[in-house]
């Protein structure tokens, strides 16, 4: 399991109340009720947690739990290959 699929679930379970048999691979956000407000403060812990930002234009990408965990995995990897990392 990478980090961020790690930190994405704790996020959820801990903070969001989300149950971890509801995030199948297929679940929707919408199937986790999880609405656009909540999604503001799920990029904030995320952010707060691994260190990356997410643009809104990133997070209109997301459908499911794996795009979200997709994206802070690429930000994860264009941070990593910066210069003085």
């Amino acid at each position: 399991m990478s980090s961020a699929k790690a930190v994405v679930g704790s996020i959820l379970t801990g903070e969001f109340r989300i149950r971890p048999e509801d995030m199948k691979p297929g679940a929707t956000l919408a199937d986790l009720n999880i609405d656009s407000l909540t999604v503001v403060e799920l990029i904030e812990a995320v952010g707060q947690e691994l260190g990356v930002r997410i643009s809104e234009h990133e997070v209109t990408q997301w459908h499911t739990i794996p795009d979200l965990v997709a994206t802070v995995e690429a930000k994860l990897a264009q941070r990593s290959a910066e210069p003085g990392r």
